[in-house]
């Protein structure tokens, strides 16, 4: 069924905004009458009478599972009507391009890193002093106190630590913009 026949029942069932208002509450998922009444601001009965003309409009359906509440949910007419499939909504697009080009800049960056690590700095100037010049003539071997600081201390990585965290976030964002395709098929 890809197309709404438009007929008598189906206008009477469309023409108060209050159903409208039903159908569009339904949309998120199935609810019991006393909450469509709650969140409507409706009385109960009131409800009733206008799930009654949307039900027999094929626009919604009663789900009774035999228990003491009743729930209601769109049919896949009331579907079409009022939740139209537009293909790949444009938000998960944008999530999706953003996460798989922060996954591939921070992946390439990562594996081809260029330029002399911090921890072969620190290599570099335990093992030999005088590769480590600092403002001073290039035959005296000065290593000076920042750069035995250099040396000693641990070596951390800022632009490796944010190459990290732009992988986590395209991560992150290529999954949630699968989650907006599968959600929006459901």
């Amino acid at each position: 069924m890809d197309e709404i026949i438009i007929n008598r029942e189906l206008l009477k069932a469309i023409g108060a905004e209050s159903r409208i208002s039903i159908l569009k509450s339904l949309a998120s998922g199935r609810k019991t009458q006393t909450q469509l009444a709650e969140e409507l601001k409706l009385s109960s009965p009131t409800i009733l009478e206008h799930l009654d003309q949307l039900v027999s409009a094929s626009l919604v359906k009663k789900i009774d599972e035999g228990r003491k509440w009743k729930y209601y949910s769109l049919t896949e007419k009331g579907k079409m009507l009022i939740v139209p499939k537009q293909g790949i909504p444009a938000r998960a697009l944008l999530m999706l391009g953003s996460g798989l080009l922060l996954l591939l800049y921070s992946g390439m960056s990562l594996f081809t890193s260029s330029g002399v690590a911090p921890e072969q700095f620190a290599e570099a100037a335990k093992s030999s002093p005088s590769n480590v010049m600092v403002g001073a003539a290039a035959n005296e071997p000065i290593l000076n106190e920042t750069a035995r600081q250099v040396a000693s201390a641990p070596a951390f990585d800022l632009n490796g630590l944010f190459i990290q965290f732009l992988l986590v976030a395209g991560i992150v964002m290529f999954c949630y913009g699968i989650y907006l395709i599968i959600k929006r098929k459901d």
